[in-house]
């Protein structure tokens, strides 16, 4: 089953940080650039083929007035962590957190209701936000492909559970919509093998349903429009556009052998692993409209994988705001594209990496052997550096109105996040414990003063 986003389940995995710039929000047929509806310049695709040697980002940190320690938080819980999952999110007074059981706290963090999660599934279990509820989900045993899943559905205030499902062999949901895949246990890549419906979170009414080539998941929305994608020979299967609200295709169905994003009116591919030249260790990525015509292709090098030799780094594509898109490896060269047309927006430093972009900002965090190494705050067409976060932070969320950005900051001795002003990287709080998510008005934090339970906090936030 495709996961969804998950936040590291300890400080030792990849450092995290909160960011209150503007967040981010893709296919087949490779040709030459001659029969693109639109090509980079020359200028551009110049540079694509360039290798740029190791740069350190020069990082000057933001100013080190000694910031405010920040409110003292709404809550403290400790509990064990859902798998890999630190999972906490707030209805009005309610905390929800997960663990062994989907639980809600009150004000003063005593439990007053919980949803088990059955003995064996922690490691299996999902647990998402879909407007007002929350999805427990965890696969059955013992079912052939494409598998069955069980879903329950909670209310967030009380902890009723408002309906379940087992009929579903993927469930998938947006911020605000939830989607099931029935199966009639054919899988011959025939439309129709497979349903996909949108359902009511509260009710699990079905608002509309499409067939699909197979078992099928939402992968991405934007702008009333979501990319889903189907498995109808296991990975890595077809993606097709549909109309959010009605469920109607909108774009052709198209091959997904690379990854995929959609951004604007563009589905945006990195192309298959081997589609130009594996000795060079160069590769195509290239968009295409929702009617299956080539916007533009280009050819970036990638570089050899330094644990196979033999192998090269596979293209990462990632959709940002604004029709913009990412493409980059693995401490490689990002380069930020305009999705309609493929020229180069915003080209970065080699190791670093691009999190949150759009027309107004892009914040790309300088990363050395998967470790952070610092961030820097610049603008597009131009990169002229805003401001710099200290050495030690990480992945980037939007948090508080685009007003601030929170930053995990030394997360070995111990982890604190770091809370900065979005324009001018101003500090306005510390709070122990890394970054475990955040909503209108609060942001919660996760420490961890032992191996069988977790510190959750949650602390409101304020402008600056």
């Amino acid at each position: 089953m495709p996961s969804r986003r998950r936040l590291p389940a300890t400080p030792m995995a990849v450092v995290a940080v909160v960011v209150g710039a503007l967040l981010a929000s893709g296919c087949s047929a490779v040709g030459d650039d001659a029969d693109a509806r639109s090509t980079p310049s020359a200028e551009a695709d110049a540079a694509d083929d360039s290798y740029l040697p190791p740069t350190p980002v020069p990082v000057t940190p933001s100013p080190t007035t000694q910031p405010d320690p920040g409110p003292d938080p709404l809550l403290r819980a400790a509990y064990p962590e859902l798998g890999y999952q630190s999972f906490i999110t707030r209805f009005g007074p309610r905390t929800v957190i997960a663990s062994d059981a989907v639980v809600g706290l009150d004000r003063d963090g005593e439990e007053v209701w919980q949803v088990p999660v059955p003995a064996g599934k922690r490691d299996d279990a999902e647990v998402a936000r879909v407007g007002r509820v929350v999805t427990l989900t965890y696969d059955i045993e013992g079912q052939a492909w494409p598998g069955l899943e069980r879903l329950t559905v909670i209310d967030g205030r009380s902890g009723e559970v408002l309906w379940r499902d087992e009929t579903a062999s993927f469930v998938s949901s947006t911020d605000e919509a939830l989607f099931t895949s029935v199966c009639t246990g054919e899988q011959e890549s025939t439309l129709g093998d497979c349903t996909l419906s949108s359902r009511d979170p509260r009710t699990g009414d079905v608002l509309w349903s499409q067939p699909t080539y197979a078992s099928s998941s939402v992968e991405d929305d934007e702008d009333g429009l979501v990319l889903v994608h189907s498995y109808p020979e296991g990975n890595p299967g077809v993606v097709q556009v549909h109309d959010l609200a009605t469920g109607e295709p909108v774009s052709t169905t198209v091959d997904a052998r690379g990854y995929v994003a959609l951004a604007g009116r563009a589905l945006v591919s990195s192309g298959p692993g081997d589609d130009v030249d594996r000795d060079g260790c160069r590769q195509a990525a290239f968009a295409v409209d929702f009617a299956g015509d080539r916007l533009w292709r280009r050819v970036l090098r990638v570089g050899r994988d330094t644990l196979d030799p033999g192998e090269c780094f596979e293209m990462y594509v990632e959709a940002g705001d604004d029709g913009l898109v990412t493409l980059s490896w693995y401490e490689g060269v990002p380069t930020v594209v305009d999705a309609a047309t493929g020229e180069t927006v915003w080209r970065g430093e080699r190791g670093e990496r691009t999190p949150v972009v759009s027309r107004r900002t892009i914040v790309a965090v300088q990363a050395q052997g998967g470790f952070a190494q610092g961030v820097r705050v610049v603008t597009p067409r131009g990169g002229d550096v805003r401001w710099t976060a200290p050495e030690g932070t990480g992945d980037l969320w939007l948090v508080d109105d685009d007003r601030l950005i929170a930053a995990d900051v030394n997360c070995y001795d111990p982890c604190k996040t770091v809370v900065f002003a979005a324009d001018d990287g101003r500090r306005v709080a510390v709070y122990d414990g890394y970054y475990a998510g955040h909503g209108p008005g609060w942001l919660a934090t996760v420490a961890e003063p032992g191996f069988q339970e977790v510190d959750y906090a949650v602390y409101p936030t304020r402008s600056r």
